[in-house]
C-alpha cells in the first residue's frame, strides 16, 4: 500500500497472471522497465514521463514490447520513464506524475497520460470498482478519489484497510449483506464519474505546468457513447495536447490481446509508441502559419 497513491508497482520482477505468465520488470518509484538498465542511455535531450493504468504499464507484455520500452528504443536521446500502474485512473496518474517530480525521481519536460474511458469509475471509486480491490493481506482497500464540492475539486486520501464487518470473513450471508449495504451507500458515485473526470482532465495540464512539464493526453480506449468526445474536449480546454492513439477497431480483436482475451499485446503497444512519439515531436514543431 502507498499513503498517497493507494498502491504502487513493487521493485523487482513480477509474473503476469495472463497467458504466458511473462516476467515484468519494475524499478524503484514504481517504474516499469523502459530500457535495459535504469541509468539513462545518454545525457537526455528530453525527459518523458508516461502515466496511466495497466494499458500504459504494459501488463502481460514483455518489457521490450511495451510502449515505454519501444519509445525509449526509438528515441535513445530521450529519457523515458514509465510510471503506468495497474488499476490507476486519471487521479492516480496525475498524483504519480507529481510524486515523480516531488520525490526527485524525474523532472519531466513532457508527461503523457494514457487515457481510457473506463478510468472514470476509478476516479470516484464506484462500488463496482471497489468490489474487486484487495490489498495483499486480503483486506479491502479504497484508492484516492475525487469529488466536486461547489467550485472545488476535493481529493480524498486512500483508505488502505477497510474494516470488515463482524463475522464477515466466516459468513457468506454477512459478507453478502455488507456488499449490498455498500452498494446502496455508494450508488450516487456512478453519476459523478463523468463530471469528476471532466474536471480532472481540465486541471491535469495546469498541474503539470506547475512542475514545468507539458501535458499530452493520449487516448488509448473509448467511444463516443462513453463520452470520449467530452473527455477529449475537457483536456484540450485545460491546455493538453490531445492525440487519438486508439488502435484501429479499438484493439479489441483477439489477435491484438494477450492470450486472445487479455490486455493489449505488443502489436498495439507498437502502435501506441509511434503515436506518442509523433505527439511529443509535434509539441516542438512550429504551428502552421507561425512566423508569417
Amino acid at each position: 500500500p502507498h499513503p498517497v497513491l493507494g498502491w504502487r508497482n513493487r521493485e523487482g520482477v513480477a509474473r503476469s497472471n495472463e497467458a504466458g505468465a511473462v516476467a515484468m520488470t519494475f524499478w524503484s518509484g514504481g517504474r516499469r522497465a523502459s530500457r535495459a538498465a535504469p541509468a539513462p542511455l545518454a545525457p537526455p535531450r528530453r525527459r518523458v514521463a508516461l502515466v496511466g493504468g495497466s494499458w500504459m504499464q504494459g501488463y502481460g507484455v514483455v518489457d521490450e514490447e511495451t510502449a515505454g520500452f519501444r519509445l525509449q528504443s526509438a528515441r535513445p536521446e530521450w529519457l523515458v520513464e514509465n510510471f503506468g500502474t495497474g488499476g490507476y485512473g486519471t487521479l492516480q496518474a496525475q498524483l504519480s506524475a507529481e510524486l515523480a517530480v516531488d520525490e526527485g525521481r524525474l523532472a519531466p519536460d513532457v508527461v503523457v497520460y494514457g487515457f481510457a474511458t473506463f478510468h472514470a469509475m476509478r476516479n470516484v471509486a464506484t462500488h463496482a470498482w471497489l468490489a474487486g480491490l484487495r490489498a495483499r493481506s486480503g483486506d479491502r482497500l479504497a484508492p484516492p478519489r475525487a469529488e466536486i464540492d461547489g467550485p472545488r475539486l476535493v481529493v480524498h486520501a486512500p483508505v488502505l484497510a477497510l474494516p470488515a464487518w463482524p463475522l464477515e470473513r466466516r459468513s457468506a450471508l454477512v459478507a453478502a449483506i455488507h456488499e449490498r449495504a455498500s452498494e446502496r451507500a455508494l450508488r450516487e458515485r456512478d453519476a459523478w464519474a463523468e463530471p469528476v473526470t471532466l474536471r480532472l482532465l481540465r486541471t491535469f495540464p495546469a498541474a503539470m505546468r506547475a512542475r514545468s512539464a507539458r501535458a499530452i493526453v493520449a487516448i488509448l480506449h473509448g467511444s463516443e457513447e462513453e463520452g470520449l468526445g467530452r473527455y477529449a474536449a475537457a483536456a484540450a480546454r485545460g491546455g493538453a495536447a490531445v492525440v487519438d492513439c486508439r488502435y484501429p477497431g479499438d484493439g479489441a480483436q483477439p489477435h491484438l490481446r494477450v492470450g486472445g482475451t487479455g490486455h493489449p499485446n505488443g502489436i498495439v503497444h507498437a502502435h501506441w509508441a509511434r503515436c506518442i512519439e509523433a505527439a511529443i515531436d509535434a509539441l516542438a514543431a512550429p504551428r502552421p502559419g507561425a512566423g508569417r
